[in-house]
Parts: C-alpha cells; sequence; structure tokens
C-alpha cells in the first residue's frame, strides 16, 4: 500500500542500487586487473565490458576480491557528491531505499558503515539485499519506490513496475543508450530529486 500512499500524495520514493551508483569501485577494479596483467581504462571496467577483458576464471577471482571482506574491497570510495545528496535527502524527508544485490550483507553494511552512511542514512528498514534483478522489482513496488538509479541496464530493464528508471553512467560509455535516461553524476541526480 506504501506506491498507492505515495502516489497520491504525489511524492517520490527514490530507489539506490549501491554498488556503482553510490560505492564506486572503478579504481578497485582497475587495480585488481592489474594482477592479471590487463590494463584498463575506467570506461573498460563497467559490468557489461569488463568480463570481455579477463578469462572467465579471472573475472570470477576478481570479482570474489572485489565483493569480498577483504580491506581493498572495503576501501572502495563513495561517488563523488553522493554522501551530500542523501543527507539532503533525509534531511528534507525524501524517502528513500537500497536495493542491493550484494551476497553478502554483512560486508556490504561494513563498507557503508566506513563510509558514515549505515545507521544514519541507510539502516535496516530501508536497505534491502535481494537475490536476482526480478526480486528488485518485487521490494521496489513492496516499498513504493517510484524513481529508481541502476548502473546496469538488465537490471532497470527487470523493475518495470518502477515508473522512472535512471542509467547511472559515471563513466559516459552509454553513449547509444535511448531506452533510458542517463544520469551521470550525484549533481544531476539531485536534479532530478529535488527540481521535479
Amino acid at each position: 500500500m506504501k506506491i498507492q500512499k505515495s502516489i497520491q500524495e504525489g511524492r517520490i520514493v527514490v530507489g539506490f542500487d549501491m554498488d556503482g551508483v553510490i560505492i564506486n569501485h572503478v579504481p578497485n577494479k582497475i587495480a585488481l586487473a592489474e594482477r592479471y596483467d590487463v590494463h584498463l581504462g575506467p570506461e573498460e571496467v563497467h559490468s557489461e565490458v569488463l568480463p570481455g577483458k579477463l578469462t572467465p576464471a579471472d573475472y570470477r577471482a576478481l570479482q570474489d576480491e572485489l565483493y569480498s571482506d577483504s580491506e581493498l574491497a572495503l576501501s572502495a570510495p563513495l561517488m563523488t557528491g553522493a554522501f551530500a545528496v542523501l543527507r539532503e535527502m533525509k534531511i528534507r524527508n525524501v524517502p528513500f531505499v537500497l536495493i542491493s544485490r550484494r551476497r553478502e550483507p554483512m560486508i556490504a553494511t561494513e563498507l557503508l558503515r566506513r563510509r558514515d552512511l549505515w545507521g544514519d542514512i541507510f539502516t535496516e528498514q530501508n536497505s534491502f539485499f535481494v537475490g536476482t534483478p526480478e526480486e528488485k522489482n518485487v521490494a521496489s513496488v513492496r516499498e513504493g519506490v517510484t524513481h529508481f538509479f541502476d548502473d546496469e541496464r538488465k537490471v532497470l530493464r527487470a523493475i518495470p513496475d518502477v515508473g522512472h528508471r535512471f542509467l547511472f553512467d559515471s563513466c559516459h560509455q552509454f553513449k547509444d543508450e535511448t531506452e533510458f535516461e542517463r544520469i551521470f553524476d550525484w549533481q544531476m541526480l539531485r536534479g532530478v530529486i529535488f527540481e521535479k
């Protein structure tokens, strides 16, 4: 019933993916690829591109390291501007949720804690960890999400019940994208939320 109430009130409820939207894994992906003697630029580490740059075994190993409980994985920085916009949303009472496909929620929450986002901005009440893109749709409907930001087109395609879906394209690599509106950074994202 949350979605009906939000629509009736004309309010937006914002949904965020975590990795590639809030957390910036680009530096760590580049560093990890170097371990396999593969030299990549920022535009080559997106999940739609990176698998073609490594052997399947090396790609799986890189992914395991990227989202593990290691110091490298837990060193991933926030996207520039993310903290300020999330804080502003909280202060201005704009409802938002985190819906992530992280396999290990405890590692994800530890990373958020280290970036001062867990416990104040994100909590157990507004953070949901799911297994598939389709489960993101279920969680989005349940939470009344009206606007969703994700860095993967396959995920955005899997959440058709969200009225406004945005591709977070921080490396400006999807120049031919026509299916989803592209957002390049958190300043643009802020404009979508507050200048509607």
